[in-house]
């Protein structure tokens, strides 16, 4: 048995932000009081899964770590950025993946079906994100080190995306340096094929260059 939740709603969801991000593009270009700066990012993250899926309308409510066993996964993601004082525009890429094997001790229903045996589960996420930063916290520690904040939520037709982040970041040579921080994301999707209630969360590391 294999649990995919498809990506047609986050992709409802980006579409109500995109005119919004245009306009932000604009103000960009017209703020030259500020330093301008292009920069990339690759991270690895250590995540941790929790939440529960249903699939179709009349299935069974599976727990990720109780029911399915899935197993943790770690990312590595990548993201590049344009920054103007304390905007920032961003699009990244994070692939998540998710698998487990386990014996059930109950039947249970998946799209019409009952299951009562070993069964193999996988849970597949590929976040692709443009979002946009107002840093409410981005100070200095320093000359070759800061502190950041930054969180991005949407919502669309009772499904939800939630994404926060907290970092330190270190240059210890110019235009480059490493990264350390906390990450969490929280689903809610609802589609014709499943129902999905997730967080991931856990530390990353990264690698960036900013120019």
């Amino acid at each position: 048995m294999l649990l995919q939740v498809k990506e047609v709603v986050l992709e409802k969801m980006l579409k109500k932000i995109i005119l919004p991000v245009i306009a932000l593009v604009i103000v960009f270009a017209q703020d030259k009081a500020h330093a301008f700066e292009v920069g990339a990012e690759a991270d690895y993250w250590f995540t941790s899964l929790s939440g529960d899926i249903k699939s179709g309308t009349s299935g069974t409510t599976l727990d990720f770590k109780d029911n399915l066993n899935m197993d943790g996964y770690n990312s590595a993601g990548i993201n590049v950025h344009i920054e103007l004082g304390d905007h920032l525009l961003s699009i990244g890429y994070t692939p998540l993946s998710y698998s487990g094997t386990t014996t059930l001790s109950s039947l249970i229903n998946v799209q019409g079906s009952q299951f009562n045996a070993d069964i193999k589960s996988g849970l597949r996420l590929n976040m692709t994100d443009v979002q946009y930063t107002y840093w409410l916290v981005n100070s200095s520690m320093g000359a070759f080190a800061k502190v950041a904040l930054s969180g991005i939520g949407v919502g669309y037709s009772g499904n939800s995306f939630i994404d926060a982040m907290a970092a330190i970041e270190v240059s210890p040579l110019p235009f480059v340096g490493i990264s350390l921080g906390y990450r969490t994301v929280t689903f809610k999707l609802d589609t014709d094929d499943a129902e999905l209630n997730a967080n991931v969360s856990g530390l990353f590391v990264g690698f960036f260059a900013n120019f």
